[in-house]
């Protein structure tokens, strides 16, 4: 009988649970797993249901699902036969956090020291050509590019994109995080009661929901309300520093306060960095709000990654109460205090994708280094229109929500004279 690309993602993922349970497998058994994807996709750079046939979602055309599937299982036989495909820097020290932004594994683990988990063997394929082939499986995805899945096994979908993207390497789509995009999408399809269905059923559905959003669920949390623009990898919140207590928040808010100015050169993203880890370090919610207007003080620092810091740690409260702070932030001159004032209102407000904003005004002048080298009018033709844009959106969601009483304020009037003008 002809394979199916479904079942042998399974049975990849099947391996790779007994190889990280330290059972002993084979590295023949990933090896000719490769082998058959690598032999059987489709000339267009995805896969079919059932290769060389007909049966099947598809009919023996590329679809959505079963690209992301042979993808995925591609990518894992990659990283068992070859180790990861971009390894992080070895700078890992005793007394360290390891380094990695959004680390997809945890790469000793699963690949031994980076590496590949079966070092004495001769794998068929080269790890270029498995890489090439999940790049073109992506490509095909991407030209096809549905962050809603409308096939019968909708949800199935997400389930096999994530693992293919983790264990891929993708990056962005468009300037955004990969798990944000399609994660928006999967919302969507979310019923009334909280459930997803599918072909299979609500509970079925769920669960693959359930799958896609746990990928490392705290990192993400922190991508998308916790770390978000202060450090270069979001997720990472410590980056190489080494793990120390945090101080206690009262204090440092106090040292920041009182130390003006002079001398942030050096230390502005270790002070922010702290606001975030002494934050992070808070167990009653109290302790946070009784800090409010210290953080308040700090949204007027003059420099941008201080102020940044304040935005992100008020949006932590959860306090609608503190919702025009944070349209303060949307009006601040900095792009990544924006970006911070956003985030926190989606988390205040419970709406992961916000009303549609990006989180990247600058995507469209190309790599963060055209990005970096052009000019300060390139950049604020672009932010203007998306602040403004922003602030109206979460101004009027404001308005609508608050308390009866203080409807039709002087705050309403004053936004529309602000964006008429």
């Amino acid at each position: 009988r002809p394979g199916d690309v479904s079942m042998s993602q399974y049975g990849v993922l099947a391996l790779w649970a007994c190889h990280r349970a330290h059972c002993k497998v084979s590295p023949e058994a990933f090896d000719r797993a490769a082998d058959f994807l690598m032999r059987n996709g489709n000339a267009d750079g995805g896969w079919g249901y059932r290769p060389g046939t007909n049966l099947g979602p598809g009919a023996g055309n590329s679809t959505h699902n079963m690209t992301m599937a042979g993808g995925g299982a591609l990518g894992i036989c990659r990283l068992l036969l070859h180790g990861l495909r971009n390894p992080p820097e070895p700078q890992k020290k005793d007394g360290e956090v390891v380094p990695g932004g959004l680390e997809k594994i945890d790469p000793q683990a699963e690949a031994g020291q980076f590496g590949p988990a079966f070092p004495d063997f001769q794998p068929h394929h080269p790890a270029s050509q498995l890489d090439d082939r999940v790049d073109r499986a992506f490509g095909w995805n991407l030209d096809r590019f549905q962050p809603i899945s409308r096939v019968e096994h909708n949800l199935y979908y997400y389930y096999c994109l994530e693992r293919a993207a983790a264990v891929g390497d993708l990056d962005k789509i468009n300037g955004e995080d990969w798990f944000i995009v399609y994660g928006d999408g999967l919302l969507l399809l979310q019923a009334e009661d909280g459930s997803f269905t599918t072909y299979s059923g609500p509970v079925v559905g769920t669960c693959f929901a359930l799958l896609y959003y746990k990928k490392s669920t705290q990192n993400s949390l922190d991508a998308m309300y916790g770390s978000g623009q202060l450090l270069p990898g979001r997720g990472d919140l410590f980056g190489d520093r080494k793990k120390e207590e945090p101080r206690e928040l009262r204090r440092l808010l106090q040292d920041i306060l009182t130390s003006g100015a002079d001398g942030f050169d050096e230390s502005t993203i270790e002070f922010a960095d702290e606001i975030v880890r002494s934050v992070l370090a808070v167990d009653d919610p109290e302790t946070l709000v009784g800090q409010i207007d210290q953080l308040t003080h700090l949204m007027q620092h003059p420099n941008d990654k201080i102020r940044s810091a304040a935005v992100w740690a008020l949006g932590r409260t959860g306090d609608l109460k503190l919702v025009p702070l944070l349209l303060d932030g949307l009006r601040d001159s900095s792009v990544d205090v924006n970006i911070e004032a956003i985030q926190a209102l989606r988390f205040i407000a419970r709406k992961p994708h916000g009303f549609g904003e990006t989180l990247a005004p600058f995507a469209s002048l190309g790599t963060e280094q055209q990005i970096e080298n052009s000019s300060p009018e390139q950049r604020l033709r672009l932010a203007t229109p998306w602040r403004d844009k922003a602030l109206k959106d979460w101004s009027n969601w404001y308005f609508g929500v608050r308390a009866y009483e203080d409807r039709g304020g002087l705050d309403e009037l004053q936004l529309a004279a602000q964006l008429q003008r």
